[in-house]
């Protein structure tokens, strides 16, 4: 007769032994559970962080120009749109820049971009938002600060350099709006000037003068401290085997 395969004895209690310490492993998931559970915010702590969620999880300059609009406003309907601190540009032109319309809701990411779109328009140094929540909807103020504009260019401390010959590096216009970044460039084109010319010590910088019975306008000077000339007294060479003192000094225009 063929033998029989040997039986084994179960462990007592008439169960097998589990595999992989299940027992264990599911005593962690249960621990775990209970611990998320635990730390789970609240569904009012789930409420308040659904309708402040829209104000914070926008850019930090977006958080910066509508520090004017309180959380109470946001979900309410536009009723009027105003615009202060403009005197050069209309406020039609820049309604015509906004996503806000009356009768919409007030949105963060709408208002930023309407910021964005003003700012864009170069005219402007800084520009911001106010919402007041009213019994009819919510008020909508844009606050705007407007660059001035260049009444008059002057040169002043020049004197080895001749004003027109400076003038044909200046690319800057009466009664346009300030811009610094292509004031500095301009300042960059004289010192250049001045440099070609052999005065490498000229200091060129500006100021902008405000006019008193003209608000809104500015006054630009760019202002020379000429310095003396530099002048080369003898040049001489270092490491050079290649070539003689003499061969190099042939080959340079100083």
């Amino acid at each position: 007769m063929p033998s029989r395969p040997p039986t084994t004895t179960p462990p007592e209690g008439g169960r097998r032994p589990a595999r992989g310490g299940g027992s264990l492993s599911r005593a962690l998931t249960l621990g775990l559970c209970w611990l998320v559970l635990a730390l789970w915010p609240s569904g009012q702590a789930v409420a308040s962080m659904a309708i402040t969620t829209p104000v914070r999880a926008i850019d930090p300059f977006t958080m910066f120009a509508l520090q004017g609009v309180g959380e109470d406003v946001f979900g309410q309907p536009i009723v009027e749109i105003r615009f202060e601190g403009n005197r050069r540009v209309e406020s039609e032109a820049m309604l015509l820049e906004l996503d806000s319309q009356v009768g919409e809701l007030v949105q963060a990411r709408t208002l930023g971009n309407d910021l964005r779109r003003l700012w864009g328009l170069g005219y402007f140094e800084d520009v911001q938002v106010e919402g007041e929540l009213t019994s009819r909807g919510v008020v909508l103020t844009y606050v705007v600060t407007e660059r001035p504009t260049i009444r008059k260019i002057t040169v002043e401390g020049n004197d080895k350099i001749k004003l027109d010959d400076i003038n044909e590096q200046l690319d800057l216009e009466k009664n346009e709006v300030l811009d610094l970044g292509k004031v500095k460039d301009n300042v960059e084109k004289v010192k250049a000037l001045y440099t070609e010319s052999g005065l490498f010590l000229a200091q060129v910088s500006y100021e902008l003068r405000q006019v008193p019975d003209e608000p809104g306008k500015v006054d630009l000077a760019l202002v020379i401290s000429e310095a003396k000339e530099v002048i080369v007294r003898g040049i001489s060479f270092t490491g050079n085997k290649a070539f003689s003192d003499k061969d190099l000094r042939r080959n340079i225009q100083t």
